[in-house]
């Protein structure tokens, strides 16, 4: 079966690119996007907080170094525990970040980093002879922590490490999510050793 041909002319593909800078030059669309001007994107009038509140990420710059100081603190408290091995809990796209660095050379920095976005038993079987449950820290990154996916393997795990004989579990799970949700307030029995909260807005348009 023959494919279509495709023929490309660059000449008018800069013809139109130069018109799009000019126009966008002209209506000041760099300033109006710093300003949150919501108005560059066409939606229903129900649909415009929604289009407003994406725009909050602009704020990250100024944001980013009390995350990172508070990643520092986590990192050092860790080491402290004695927890050297890590296992990222994460499903769909909150992991897929993770899964790209994790397959770079020497990203799982010597095997000690796993990226858990499944529930099929043997995957988890797999897992657990890999890992020295006592030095474990399972860091769970969900935008709600809703997902039945995420609970289970709480659950799990959880009880993985209680079984282990360690006195106070909670010092080996981290919570990354938004303020005010399920998993930042879950109800269980233990505290989470760290969580990272984000303001809702700044994942409004991720989905969970």
């Amino acid at each position: 079966m023959s494919l279509p041909v495709q023929k490309v002319s660059p000449g008018v593909l800069i013809t139109a690119w130069k018109n799009e800078l000019q126009r966008c030059e002209a209506e000041k669309v760099l300033q109006r996007f710093w300003k949150r001007d919501s108005s560059r994107w066409p939606a229903e009038e129900h649909q415009v907080p929604l289009v407003k509140s994406n725009l909050q990420w602009l704020d990250l710059p100024a944001q980013i170094e009390p995350y990172l100081n508070h990643l520092i603190e986590c990192a050092n408290t860790a080491e402290q525990e004695g927890l050297d091995h890590f296992v990222l809990v994460a499903m769909g796209a909150s992991n897929l970040a993770a899964a790209a660095i994790l397959n770079l050379p020497r990203g799982n920095a010597g095997k000690r980093i796993h990226l858990l976005d499944t529930t099929d038993p043997a995957e988890l079987c797999k897992l657990e002879i890999e890992l020295p449950i006592d030095r474990t820290l399972f860091i769970f990154s969900n935008k709600s922590g809703k997902r039945i996916e995420t609970h289970a393997l709480l659950l799990y795990l959880l009880e993985k490490v209680k079984l282990a004989g360690i006195k106070s579990p909670g010092k080996h799970f981290v919570a990354l999510t938004e303020e005010g949700s399920y998993l930042a307030t879950w109800p269980g029995n233990i505290n989470f050793a760290m969580s990272f909260l984000t303001r809702p807005e700044y994942l409004a348009a991720i989905p969970d």
